[in-house]
């Protein structure tokens, strides 16, 4: 089964360009434009992943991240948040939020399909652990 990823992203080439490549890299992709459609697309599609593009129309991808991780049936999911470049501090605060990785705007796609990837390995493992009985 692939991994079925949502695209949060407001610019139409921007987004065009990681569907494709992502959907070459086997992944299902859903995306939207605006940060109140993806709450609702969240719940319906059950993403494994969340790509976060830095502002949408109605709300800038910190604040999305920060209320994604405050929603009970979609807070588990592996996010991350696309930070324009040389912007520390934007990256430092999606971590303070819960991303799972920061990526440039103008990442590779291939790269991104990498880290996707990596996030929900993490996710994975985390969650296999959480239940997993404690050994000494």
């Amino acid at each position: 089964m692939n991994a079925r990823i949502l695209l949060i992203q407001s610019d139409l080439v921007g987004r065009r360009r990681l569907e494709t490549g992502l959907r070459a890299q086997g992944f299902a992709v859903s995306s939207v434009t605006l940060a109140m459609e993806a709450f609702e697309t969240c719940r319906r599609v059950n993403p494994d992943a969340i790509v976060i593009g830095p502002d949408t129309p109605d709300m800038s991808g910190l604040s999305f991240l920060a209320a994604l991780r405050r929603m009970e049936d979609c807070r588990d999911v592996a996010a991350l948040l696309s930070v324009p470049s040389g912007c520390a501090n934007s990256a430092l605060k999606a971590f303070e939020l819960g991303a799972d990785d920061c990526v440039a705007e103008t990442m590779d796609v291939r790269e991104l399909g990498a880290r996707l990837d990596a996030a929900m390995r993490r996710r994975k493992a985390r969650a296999s652990l959480i239940g997993a009985p404690i050994r000494c």
